[in-house]
């Protein structure tokens, strides 16, 4: 299914021009299995947490496993942080990891869909699943 939607490398540019073909051969494979995972991840929990890792000179997105970090919904108040109430919305997602060497601090959360309280339960692909379980 993923090789329909994202193609094996990515094709990157730089302020509108095309990369040099060693840095191209190199991004593009890596930003093309980063997309690929990303729409797992904003299927399954309804965002992408990802950190930025150097390597060789450059900062690259890298994902957080599943199973390497935990969420919740959180209120946004005047109290929250800018950084996660720059949409208007009443709640934002609270996503901890569980690696030592990884804070808060260093994560993108991008939402796919906005967190809802909805019950006991987040909206999500798996709430159907959840109700036949009970």
């Amino acid at each position: 299914m993923y090789n329909e939607l994202v193609p094996p490398s990515v094709t990157v540019q730089e302020r509108g021009k095309d990369l040099t073909p060693e840095l191209q051969n190199f991004t593009g494979p890596v930003l093309s299995s980063f997309l690929e995972k990303s729409l797992e991840m904003a299927y399954m929990c309804g965002f992408v947490v990802f950190v930025c890792k150097k390597h060789k000179d450059l900062q690259l997105p890298l994902l957080l496993p599943h199973g390497s970090f935990t969420w919740s919904v959180q209120q946004v108040t005047q109290r929250t942080k800018k950084r996660k109430r720059e949409s208007v919305s009443l709640y934002s997602y609270g996503v901890r990891p569980l690696h030592p060497e990884v804070s808060v601090d260093d994560l993108y959360v991008f939402n796919f869909c906005d967190p809802v309280l909805n019950g006991e339960f987040l909206p999500s692909p798996l709430d159907e699943l959840v109700r036949t379980n009970h």
